[in-house]
């Protein structure tokens, strides 16, 4: 496939097909950010719709692995707010993208860069409704839609998917050979992107009430206010994007996402289902409101009535994804993951008994508890394993922080050592010059002189020899720590398992920036390797391992 973008023509070419759709729309229609400032790069992938107009979208990265269908990227959603509990307490959710990373192993799914405007919005329906093309209104046109139902959302995107697939068969991103969709996000989906996802910097940053600011909230959020909205709404893509380049996640028109409303029970989904979800607050909520967490839930139908309920303050954002058993090959993976979960090779294993167990047992009630009894067990092993890695991640990182702290105070060590050589020779020096003065009978303020540099240096040179000691003091600890430390790895760890979290934990010093750990973090591993291959070195081998 071939995307060429000349004044304004998209043309698609492949073996297949071939079809030409006009984008008519200035770019400040459809991504005006990098028109406002020229170092803002341009979407990840402007798409085509109706009436000669285009939609930005942002690639939303996560770390779950491409070639495992069942492999998916834990991450915290909610904020440890009591007031709020109820509704937003923080919980476990899980996030994978729809679409390969082929160079990386991972997946991503596509998020709209903006929110839906009324011009996007016109366009797509217009088309449904076999209609003309509506007449640009630029005191409208340009701002979020609001006004419309979940149902509306729902009509909007599953139009603006059919013309897509019809029209841009080539153009749409693909899972193995399937062709993507437009819909609404899912929670997880949203907030992941909300807080930044894998470039929202450490996980405190990430977990945070706000992606990280550079400047004030009224920067990057539309709210209630004079300082901010003035009640009322505003054109799309004025203020700061969030990390991942999406703009007014926060505030403006209140976006609506495709699950139903749950309350938070004690860390986990509530089972009552409720009406749909709006996230991120708008140009209405309070500056307190603003957060990743935000969430509110609202009626399909107003109270008592029969129409749908419309708000003048909820909009949308499309999320573009894709089927998740896309093809045989899948569905096959997908079954042959989860018979390793059930009957894993070691017969020894838990999950193999119970398999057998469900598979000998013949009478259906209690093949039916035997069978749930095995599901809470892999959800239990699964939530073991991740626990197990992550802590192997932190035991790794640890070790790799020993080894840079012990580099750091040897290299200290070093100067402070050679200040304790400076002053026992300037003192041995000294001394024979007073001896030599005292012998040409020199005169008393000459000699006062001399001790007072000799007693100077004196103190130099114990408080040197002091602050050895206790570096030496401190070395022996972080050495005793750091034998433990690689003691520790190496009795958890195989060597693929240390390999695949230490490559992980790789991604994450890189992903925030922390690239001083890289080479510390290689040391240590290679350290383990090295003890795995002969377990009988002694202290001071493994202390002498990559230590300068």
């Amino acid at each position: 496939m071939r995307l060429l973008l000349i004044l304004g023509l998209a043309v698609i070419s492949s073996s297949h097909a071939a079809a030409e759709v006009k984008i008519t729309w200035t770019p400040e229609e459809y991504d005006p950010a990098p028109t406002l400032e020229s170092s803002i790069p341009k979407a990840d992938l402007i798409m085509p719709i109706p009436c000669g107009g285009a939609m930005a979208l942002m690639r939303i990265d996560t770390e779950a692995r491409a070639d495992d269908p069942l492999d998916d990227q834990r991450f915290r959603m909610g904020a440890p707010d009591i007031a709020r509990a109820p509704y937003q307490y923080t919980r476990n959710a899980y996030i994978r993208g729809a679409f390969p990373n082929k160079d990386t192993n991972t997946t991503h799914y596509f998020l709209g860069r903006y929110e839906v405007t009324h011009s996007q919005y016109k366009a797509v329906m217009a088309w449904a409704q076999d209609k003309d093309c509506p007449e640009r209104n630029p005191d409208e046109g340009d701002l979020p839609i609001t006004n419309i139902s979940w149902f509306d959302a729902q009509l909007f995107t599953a139009n603006l998917s059919e013309w897509s697939r019809a029209n841009l068969p080539d153009l749409i991103p693909r899972t193995e050979g399937k062709m993507g969709f437009y819909r609404l996000p899912s929670e997880a989906e949203w907030e992941y992107a909300a807080r930044g996802g894998r470039t929202a910097g450490d996980t405190a940053a990430f977990n945070a009430r706000r992606f990280p600011m550079d400047g004030p909230l009224k920067e990057y959020a539309w709210y209630e206010g004079r300082v901010s909205s003035r009640g009322e709404i505003q054109y799309f893509g004025g203020l700061k994007p969030n990390p991942l380049g999406l703009y007014d996640i926060y505030g403006n028109a209140e976006e609506m996402v495709f699950e139903l409303f749950t309350l938070n029970s004690g860390g986990r989904r509530h089972g009552q289902f409720g009406g749909f979800v709006a996230r991120g607050g708008s140009f209405a909520s309070k500056s307190s409101e603003i957060g990743s967490a935000t969430r509110s839930e609202y009626p399909f139908y107003q109270i008592g009535q029969a129409p749908p309920v419309r708000f003048g303050k909820i909009g949308m954002r499309v999320a573009l994804a894709n089927f998740i058993l896309s093809s045989d090959r899948v569905i096959h993976a997908v079954e042959d993951a989860w018979e390793r979960e059930l009957d894993p090779a070691d017969k020894d294993d838990p999950r193999a008994l119970i398999s057998r167990m469900v598979e000998e047992e013949l009478e259906l009630s209690k093949r039916s508890e035997l069978e749930s009894v095995q599901s809470a067990l892999v959800n239990a092993l699964r939530e073991g394993e991740e626990a197990t890695a992550l802590a192997m991640q932190r035991a790794v990182f640890s070790g790799a922080a020993i080894l840079r702290a012990m580099k750091n105070q040897r290299a200290r060590g070093r100067n402070v050592q050679q200040r304790v050589a400076w002053a026992e020779n300037e003192a041995i020096q000294l001394q024979k010059e007073l001896e030599e003065a005292r012998a040409r009978s020199a005169s008393e303020g000459v000699l006062k002189t001399y001790r007072e540099t000799i007693e100077s240096t004196s103190d130099t040179l114990v408080a040197a020899q002091r602050r050895l000691s206790d570096i030496n003091r401190d070395l022996e600890i972080d050495g005793t720590n750091y034998v433990a430390t690689l003691e520790a790895v190496y009795v958890s760890s195989t060597q693929e398992t240390l390999r695949r979290e230490a490559d992980l934990l790789l991604v994450e010093m890189d992903r925030t920036d922390q690239l001083p750990m890289v080479e510390p973090v290689e040391q240590f591993v290679a350290l383990v390797e090295a003890y795995r291959e002969n377990p009988s070195m002694t202290r001071s081998e493994i202390l002498a391992f990559g230590a300068e």
